[in-house]
């Protein structure tokens, strides 16, 4: 019940964070009751181009610290809670995974490490692929794992970021998108 609350409380509040964020607007929320088709939980508008978001929570189960590195390391949930069909050159998939491509930032709170509404960032096309035998190599590709890691306070290990307007460079490079 407590990571439901958190999930429901990390919402609202990276609403109102990127809200303040300048060059961010008409941040909308998603029908989280039909996921069928639509794999985000937020987006918005950042220099003209809206940008897609899947928000997921630090698993704390998995929080741990690194003596050697100093750093505070954990897991961070990248799959959905329902499954959905889907077709693979006539082979029908039922899975929890998402796609590469889905959405195009993951984003979870680093309330777990900090204590604070903070967020960290990371590119969907950064983000590790499924690497397990349950499907043919040619249609595994295209899954994300159902993972990604993260450390503390050196998040560039694993791809993370908290500068939102670095990751929208990127992100903005990767879709061949101006800056206005």
């Amino acid at each position: 019940m407590r990571g439901i609350v958190l999930g429901f409380v990390s919402e609202v509040m990276f609403t109102k964070h990127v809200e303040s964020i300048d060059g961010i607007e008409d941040v909308r929320k998603h029908d989280d009751h039909d996921r069928s088709k639509n794999k985000i939980d937020r987006d918005f508008l950042y220099r003209g181009q809206r940008v897609t978001v899947q928000l997921k929570s630090i698993q704390t189960n998995s929080l741990g610290f690194h003596d050697e590195e100093e750093v505070i390391y954990a897991d961070v949930q990248n799959d959905a809670s329902d499954s959905r069909r889907l077709n693979f050159n006539g082979k029908e998939i039922t899975t929890v995974n998402y796609l590469r491509g889905d959405y195009d930032l993951l984003c979870t709170p680093l309330y777990p490490f900090t204590g604070e509404w903070d967020f960290a960032y990371k590119l969907n096309s950064s983000c590790q692929t499924w690497r397990s035998q349950k499907y043919p190599p040619e249609i595994a590709e295209h899954f994300l794992h159902g993972t990604e890691k993260i450390t503390f306070p050196n998040l560039d290990k694993f791809g993370w970021t908290s500068d939102i307007h670095h990751v929208m460079k990127l992100l903005f490079q990767e879709k061949g998108w101006v800056m206005s």
